[in-house]
């Protein structure tokens, strides 16, 4: 079975009070529930008299369907919207439309890494689901403190590219750290070290240094991301090195400059955009798990 999902942000400029908001999001609620037989709800911008957030979604055999009831539903959506409460001089103005189809397991499973980006840039409504994900991860007592910096700017990437090969390239190697770390410090002092292989998006992932569910709390948000991008065409790729360098005065310094407060850390990073494959898809197989062990105690 396929959960397909849909969400559509429409412009009510005429609007002056949550009670005639409320008015056209039943019933238009209403309309798509009954002639689509999906569940609908408003999702967002509840607060907000002249935005209307609205999500429908649902349970379907196959893809195929999925794809052809949220087509119904967007076409439906931009040949009807008007005001639902029957003025046909106001018109509700589509903003964008957003779906996901992909099967849940099926985008946890399928996920593999991409270290060959595509310089062509990510939907901007594609980029905020992706997010939209990540804000919607778990945090340890619900205290939400990750911070995400999104870095689109190239000059910007470049920049970091250059910080992080010159701290590696001025580190000594030692037999006793982590492989990956290791990696890094010979690549930088061989030069050219990309260690976000040129990525047309580079999401920083802070929380506060002195919480102590701060790697965690990311980590989830970072998974989310990744599945997230898999069921949107996208690839991605987890970037450690920004962590291991979370203390370096000169990384810390920029980053502040970027957006990051001064009581944050940097605890994970992600590349993101389209691979740069023949197919424009990212890679997707099962790969056979060689360790992860499981022990079922019953």
């Amino acid at each position: 079975m396929i959960i397909a999902a849909i969400t559509f942000r429409l412009h009510a400029p005429w609007v002056h009070s949550l009670k005639e908001k409320r008015m056209i999001v039943k019933s238009l609620i209403g309309q798509l529930q009954n002639r689509f037989q999906v569940s609908a709800a408003e999702t967002d911008e509840q607060d907000v008299h002249q935005i209307i957030v609205i999500s429908a979604a649902a349970v379907v055999p196959h893809s195929a369907m999925a794809d052809s009831v949220m087509e119904e539903i967007s076409r439906y959506v931009e040949e009807n919207s008007e005001d639902p409460g029957g003025d046909p001089g106001d018109p509700l103005k589509l903003m964008k439309g957003r779906e996901m189809t992909m099967e849940a397991f099926e985008a946890i499973l399928t996920r593999r890494s991409t270290r060959n980006f595509s310089p062509a840039p990510i939907e901007p409504e594609k980029l905020d689901r992706i997010l939209e994900a990540a804000r919607q991860a778990p945090s340890g007592g619900n205290n939400q403190t990750n911070h995400f910096l999104v870095i689109r700017n190239p000059e910007v990437i470049r920049k970091l590219i250059a910080m992080v090969e010159k701290t590696f390239a001025g580190m000594e190697d030692d037999e006793n750290m982590y492989a990956s770390m290791r990696h890094s410090i010979a690549a930088a002092k061989k030069g050219g070290y990309v260690f976000c292989y040129n990525t047309p998006v580079l999401i920083v992932v802070a929380n506060r240094r002195e919480y102590g569910n701060n790697i965690a709390d990311c980590a989830c948000a970072l998974e989310n991301m990744m599945v997230a991008a898999n069921a949107l065409d996208l690839g991605s790729v987890w970037i450690n090195q920004l962590r291991w360098l979370n203390e370096e005065p000169e990384i810390v310094s920029y980053l502040q400059k970027l957006g990051m407060k001064e009581y944050e850390r940097v605890y994970g990073a992600l590349s993101i955009g389209y691979p740069a494959t023949e197919t424009g898809l990212p890679p997707r197989h099962l790969m056979p798990q060689k360790g992860n062990e499981v022990t079922m105690i019953d």
